[in-house]
């Protein structure tokens, strides 16, 4: 019996579909909808399902084929049918946690692993986008095109590939995202309106100036470092922002200079060469207490907040907090 559901979005198309040799769209619509059901994220089933492909493609399932009998293969459509059954159903549990616990499984499989972090690639390969490679390497939950990657390289529009110059465009890019994260309005927004006019809706509502474009910035800047300040407490430093060895290397271009762009980025960012945030830099976007509190004790330190009525940096203290 057929019925009617939601055609699926462009991401659903990319890594349910070509990624997995997959060219039916009733089949890819299919898909969509049983992910939906399920509650599963279609990026990440793709990515997982393509990685099994290419394991069983380069002969890693055959010793340790955690997926049973089931051998996987690109653009067969009842092998991602099934899988997305088992994965939904919880009858995988292995196999749900991601690309980067079956890279770990499987030793040597981390070069084509399509990871960052944890989290399985979107549809834009750092290959022809520089500046979205350097955004999936340094980005707070791995490889998202919606953490800073510079729109017109997700767009398709090329670059100039110069390591500073995609390096300060990402950082311009992750503000202006940040920012309208905070204010929860579809980053899509962008493409009609920018952070100047989105300043005066705000100011025209809630009579307050927040100094256009560049007040929003700022904050876009706050939650940015914050989240960041957050790793870095979970142990989720600079020698996590990187990329699988496979996006490294470009056929036409030769490599992709990943660690320039990394200077360049920690640089602009105000961060050290390390990756860890200046104490000017968080004195500028009044995050300096949460350095203060490991100093002095968070107890002594929020009395004393309290004491002159400084709510924001309470509320941002807390939120860092535990």
């Amino acid at each position: 019996m057929s019925r009617l559901v939601d055609g699926p979005d462009f991401e659903t198309i990319f890594a349910i579909g070509t990624n997995c040799g997959i060219y039916d769209k009733g089949t890819i619509a299919r898909c969509s909808a049983m992910c939906d059901e399920y509650g599963i994220d279609t990026i990440s089933v793709g990515g997982i399902i393509a990685f099994l492909m290419e394991l069983n493609q380069r002969g890693f399932l055959g010793k340790n084929n955690i997926i049973g009998n089931l051998k996987p293969e690109w653009g067969s459509e009842r092998d991602v049918l099934l899988l997305i059954k088992q994965i939904g159903e919880g009858g995988l549990t292995d196999i749900e946690k991601g690309v980067k616990y079956l890279s770990e499984i499987f030793p040597g499989s981390e070069s084509f692993a399509m990871h960052v972090k944890g989290m399985e690639f979107p549809a834009y390969h750092p290959w022809k986008a520089p500046g979205v490679g350097l955004a999936y390497a340094v980005s707070d939950r791995g490889a998202c095109h919606l953490r800073g990657a510079p729109v017109m390289e997700l767009l398709g529009l090329e670059t100039s590939g110069k390591p500073e110059e995609e390096a300060e465009l990402v950082v311009m890019c992750q503000d202006s995202m940040a920012a309208m994260d905070c204010l929860i309005v579809c980053v899509f927004v962008q493409y009609g309106i920018g952070l100047d006019h989105l300043s005066r809706i705000i100011e025209a509502c809630m009579g307050f100036d927040l100094r256009g474009a560049e007040g929003l910035e700022i904050i876009g800047r706050r939650a940015w470092v914050l989240s960041k300040l957050f790793n870095i407490r979970e142990g989720i430093g600079s020698e996590q922002d990187v990329l699988p060895d496979r996006c490294l290397i470009r056929n036409d271009k030769g490599e992709l200079n990943l660690e320039d762009m990394k200077r360049f980025y920690y640089r602009f960012l105000g961060f050290t060469e390390n990756g860890y945030p200046k104490k000017q830099l968080l004195e500028k976007l009044g995050l300096d207490s949460i350095i203060e509190y490991s100093k002095i004790g968070i107890e002594i330190l929020i009395k004393k907040i309290i004491e002159i009525e400084d709510w924001e940096k309470l509320m941002l203290l807390l939120l860092f907090l535990k």
